[in-house]
């Protein structure tokens, strides 16, 4: 992983910042700067800071030397790796480099004027974050995580690359075990917090929605006041989050600030916003679904919080797009396919068949499932996977395609709930995507909605190419 950095870094600040001991070639210079920060030695370029991480996946000071080679001028490493500086290299020695980047990232941070906003929650927070960053855009310079930068590693990245004009910066924070958000409120310090919801794709290791809430909730620890925007249908968040917490959602009629009156169309979602501001009427996002609505409105009320005007925060809406696989709505001839198969939960699966009702509503064509397995749900994920294919059966979709391991729990939800054996097609994990595709082609008529929905790792974008070629032929 190779960043540009925000700004320049004396070698000197670097050094104070990661609290460690400069050792020098003795014709180095310690007066330069570095532009650029890199964790991988296959990406370092000449005079990068090349940073030696010890992880799961391997230990960077195995790879000093090659890092060296290849023209880093400067090393952050363990005391008792330092290896020999050659020349025109300086070496940071310290006792910890992960501990020592996340200094030097809250020192550069510390230098910029900003006010901080972390998003978390187990579906949404990078959706929250796209339309979060394109509202408050329209006002303030703002810097967010690129791509999914969510661990420590990625929020330390995410500070360091904020350039020096930076007003608002929107940091995402995951987790995969409790603890790790309480580190990164405590490095972000945020002024604000947003909490999309709490599900249950971590309940492999944390074992009940209960702690998954209590982790999320980790997200205050760094924070000294402010406010805390949290899911005003949510449960959980309801019962556990601070009694200050300022409630936001599309399908709570009694959260403070609220998107109702919905509608639908192919094109995205209208909708009128309440809130102690007022009421905003034909609002426009240009994406589907309501789970997509509700991080939509969380944008809308941190815009209204921060003092934007309703003109900005329309404008600021229509500049939403979701990323590839993230409610990607695509357009094959009659047919809709909505590509939703980055990550995949209970939660998330039954927002997706939400924006599937909606637009079968609007296209007047049936529904179409093609799921694949949804991970990291522990002791329960079987009966995860059957309760969704049950929801899919009441949902009225007529056919259900399931792929994974889990696919016979679809099937014996979805056929426990109504639907025909008949329309039920399920699939190892391996199976050639030739054949998955030749069981799914016969249910589909003119003017139906196509469901692809499933976790990462199952690569439903498998499907794209071949209903593409053949619905656009």
């Amino acid at each position: 992983m190779r960043i540009k950095l925000g700004h320049p870094l004396l070698v000197k600040t670097v050094t104070d910042a990661c609290r460690g001991v400069l050792k020098c070639h003795e014709n180095v210079c310690t007066l330069q700067a570095v532009t650029h920060l890199t964790t991988d030695s296959r990406e370092v370029e000449r005079g990068d800071l090349f940073v030696a991480l010890q992880g799961e996946n391997g230990d960077g000071h195995n790879y000093i030397e090659k890092a060296m080679e290849a023209g880093a001028s400067l090393i952050l490493c363990a005391h008792d790796r330092a290896p020999c500086p050659l020349m025109n290299t300086c070496c940071i020695l310290v006792e910890d480099t992960m501990r020592a980047l996340s200094s030097l990232a809250a020192a550069y941070a510390g230098d910029i004027p900003h006010t901080t906003i972390a998003v978390t929650g187990s579906v949404g927070k990078t959706t929250a974050r796209r339309f979060l960053s394109c509202v408050l855009g329209q006002r303030f310079h703002v810097h967010e995580s690129p791509e999914n930068y969510n661990n420590l590693l990625g929020v330390c990245l995410t500070l360091l690359t904020m350039p020096q004009d930076t007003e608002v910066l929107i940091a995402e924070c995951g987790m995969d075990g409790a603890g790790q958000i309480s580190v990164l409120s405590r490095l972000l310090c945020p002024e604000y917090a947003v909490i999309t919801n709490v599900g249950v794709s971590h309940m492999e290791k944390l074992g009940s929605r209960r702690a998954i809430c209590q982790a999320k909730l980790e997200i205050v620890d760094g924070m000294h006041g402010g406010k805390v925007l949290i899911e005003g249908d949510d449960a959980y968040l309801n019962l556990y989050a601070p009694c200050h917490a300022v409630t936001v959602s599309a399908t709570n009629a009694g959260a403070l600030y609220r998107a109702i009156h919905a509608r639908c169309d192919e094109h995205g979602i209208s909708f009128d916003f309440v809130s102690p501001a007022g009421v905003y009427t034909n609002m426009r996002i240009p994406s589907l679904g309501m789970h997509t609505l509700s991080c939509a409105a969380f944008a809308v009320a941190m815009g209204q919080i921060l003092g934007m005007t309703e003109v900005e925060i329309r404008a600021g809406l229509m500049r939403y797009s979701p990323q590839f696989q993230r409610q990607s709505l695509l357009h094959f001839g009659r047919v809709t396919v909505l590509l939703d198969a980055y990550n995949a939960c209970p939660d998330s699966m039954k927002a997706a068949c939400a924006s599937v009702k909606l637009l079968s509503e609007s296209s007047g064509g049936g529904k179409i499932a093609v799921l694949g397995d949804m991970k990291e749900l522990g002791r329960e994920s079987e009966a995860f996977h059957r309760d969704i294919g049950a929801h899919i059966a009441a949902e009225g979709f007529k056919a259900l395609i399931a792929i994974g391991e889990q696919a016979r729990e679809y099937a014996l939800g979805a056929t426990a709930s109504g639907m025909a054996k008949q329309n039920i097609r399920v699939f190892p994990s391996d199976a050639p995507v030739e054949e998955i595709f030749a069981a799914l082609l016969p249910y589909i008529d003119a003017y139906d909605v196509v469901l692809l929905k499933g976790s990462r790792a199952m690569r439903l974008e498998r499907l794209i190419a071949p209903l593409k070629e053949t619905l656009l032929s």
